[in-house]
């Protein structure tokens, strides 16, 4: 009697799969070859392998940090006392919940506080001013501020001699006059100019400055008048009265005010804010942070205008030849050189989201912000999400930094927890550092400084000994040693952080496959530094629970083969997770397909 044969079952055989291109981060629930669902403190910088970030410098712990910037100088404001390259250089009189900084030449701008601080002569400058006099007197004079006496000026109603000028006041209004040779008449003097004197009205002014003044019983003076010429106890306006001089009868006020602004940026000498509340957007005189009513009717103007679109504004930046004002559903762009040729243009999209203002970060041409569904990238035209991997989870109150081709952005999640994010611009793939709140960034000396919300001010990349890890990094540079404090005035417990935990953890694998897997096998190549640890663990079929598989502490770099106890199951996770570096070249699974039951 002849039987049928059993035939071999070909999903029996088996199949290795190595990765070794690691691409970041990925919190979907599909993610690619070399993704990683979920990680802490993971890094590029060894791009394609998988490593942790280096140790973070610790370099002071400041009290209550309210703003933090820099470029060729850092500073920041801390318990109200602004301090440029490790020195304090004034004290902020406002209590603000963070600071804007706005350079513009050599001087570094402070809003809300509106002050100035020039870095080359250390000169603090006021932008706001205000002078009240109770008693001025106003007179007719030339353009130095020379009055006008009774041997020089007529006034009248008939001809004076030749000699002298007439103050017509047989017409309304009256005409100030000098007498032409050449045409042998009367002619109108073109420019009039008034000096209005008083106990330190010009004490705090410059010339050429725009002054609103109020409490004048010549109601024309009541506007906004630039100042010709000035000494400390009077100015100079172009104006004219009915009288040679006159005794003001009321307090008058000068003031020279930067306007309410919810933000504010630098473009080709100006500086460009917006106002929510006011529905406007202001540009500054030409090369001047202290004049937003100069209206002179030349190009070095100030500028102001309007804005239909309802929404606050959520954030402004100067970039691609324009400057950018957003709100959540689009952007204001305002082009031209001056005020002759300024047009606002709003185009409908992506806008930063309220209260990610400060995420607002240009690296290598491109401009990175968060918006209200991810985070976008913007090259002038429309926005790209590159936030995608973020999966269903959702973020606010975005802080963006830059440092060489990485986007650091600090993030505040649904359970009001802070996670940093790093994107790597030039390989486009995400990693998380930490849960680090950070209230700002700066990149300064070939480094990029974090202060977290606990008021920590960190430095990365960090330092191996006594030598700085970046090149052409002194920190002798920074008044930097390292058996005494990075800034002085501040206390430091510690050099640097210890070693760095990490993890990284897989999606789920094995689900591309019908058949049940058993895993025979899983080999890591990796090279491990003294004093650091690894421990890989699985998670069969979503149970939830971690088995360990390895753990080791080594110094040396070697190829790992690890044989697992065989399980039967659907899919699986891997979790990697250490201390100190540890760099992962590849990591090789070996499968044995069962069945399809």
């Amino acid at each position: 009697m002849k039987l049928s044969q059993l035939q071999d079952i070909p999903n029996k055989a088996l199949s290795t799969t190595v990765t070794s291109i690691f691409n970041g981060y990925n919190h979907n629930a599909r993610i690619g070859n070399g993704q990683m669902y979920d990680m802490q403190n993971m890094t590029s910088d060894n791009y394609p392998m998988l490593s942790p970030r280096d140790i973070r410098g610790f370099a002071a712990q400041l009290t209550d940090c309210t703003g933090l910037d820099g470029s060729e100088h850092l500073y920041w404001v801390d318990d109200n006392k602004l301090y440029v390259d490790t020195r304090e250089v004034t004290t902020l009189t406002m209590n603000a919940d963070y600071r804007q900084f706005v350079r513009m030449g050599a001087l570094l701008c402070v809003f809300p506080d509106c002050i100035a601080y020039n870095t080359e002569s250390h000169e603090i400058i006021t932008l706001n001013k205000e002078v009240s006099c109770a008693s001025c007197t106003l007179s007719l004079c030339k353009m130095d501020g020379t009055v006008y006496d009774n041997t020089e000026l007529y006034v009248g109603t008939t001809e004076p001699s030749h000699d002298k000028l007439w103050l017509d006041t047989s017409s309304d209004p009256v005409v100030l006059k000098e007498y032409s040779t050449n045409q042998s008449m009367w002619v109108s003097v073109p420019t009039t100019y008034v000096k209005i004197a008083g106990s330190h009205v010009g004490e705090f002014f410059n010339e050429d400055d725009a002054v609103k003044i109020t409490g004048c019983d010549y109601e024309d003076f009541n506007t906004s008048m630039i100042i010709q010429a000035k000494g400390n106890d009077y100015i100079v306006v172009i104006g004219l009265l009915d009288v040679g001089t006159y005794t003001n009868t009321h307090t008058m006020t000068f003031s020279r005010k930067v306007p309410d602004m919810d933000f504010v940026c630098e473009y080709n000498n100006r500086l460009y804010g917006c106002s929510g509340a006011n529905h406007e957007i202001y540009v500054s005189k030409l090369g001047d942070p202290a004049n937003w009513n100069y209206f002179g009717g030349i190009a070095s103007d100030s500028y102001a205008a309007t804005i239909a679109t309802d929404g606050k504004f959520t954030g402004a930046i100067a970039y691609g030849g324009y400057v950018l004002f957003f709100k959540e559903r689009g952007v204001h762009k305002l082009y031209g050189t001056q005020p002759s040729n300024f047009q606002i243009s709003w185009t409908a999209l992506r806008g930063v989201e309220e209260g990610s203002e400060r995420s607002l970060v240009i690296i290598n041409e491109s401009l990175y912000y968060k918006s209200v569904d991810g985070v976008c990238v913007y090259n002038g035209t429309m926005p790209t999400n590159i936030g995608a991997v973020f999966g269903t989870e959702k973020y606010d109150l975005a802080v963006g930094g830059a440092y060489k081709n990485k986007y650091y952005v600090s993030m505040r999640d649904r359970n009001f927890e802070y996670h940093l994010f790093v994107y790597d611009t030039e390989k486009g793939i995400w990693h998380i550092e930490d849960n680090v709140g950070a209230v700002g960034f700066a990149s300064y000396e070939g480094g990029i400084y974090m202060c977290d919300k606990n008021n920590k001010l960190w430095v990365s990349p960090s330092y191996s000994g006594d030598t700085a890890l970046y090149p052409g990094m002194s920190w002798d540079t920074l008044y930097y040693y390292p058996s005494d404090n990075l800034f002085p005035g501040y206390s430091t417990t510690t050099i640097s952080e210890d070693l760095v935990e990490w993890f990284a953890e897989s999606g789920d694998l094995g689900l591309e496959s019908p058949y049940e897997k058993y895993v025979t096998k899983i080999i890591v190549r990796m090279l491990m530094e003294e004093s650091s640890e690894i421990t890989i663990s699985i998670m069969y079929d979503s149970s939830g629970e971690w088995e360990q598989l390895f753990n080791r502490i080594s110094d040396c770099k070697k190829s790992f083969s690890l044989p697992l106890k065989v399980k039967r199951c659907d899919h699986y996770r891997l979790r990697i997770e250490g201390k100190g570096m540890t760099k992962i070249y590849s990591i090789a699974t070996e499968l044995e397909r069962g069945s399809e039951v």
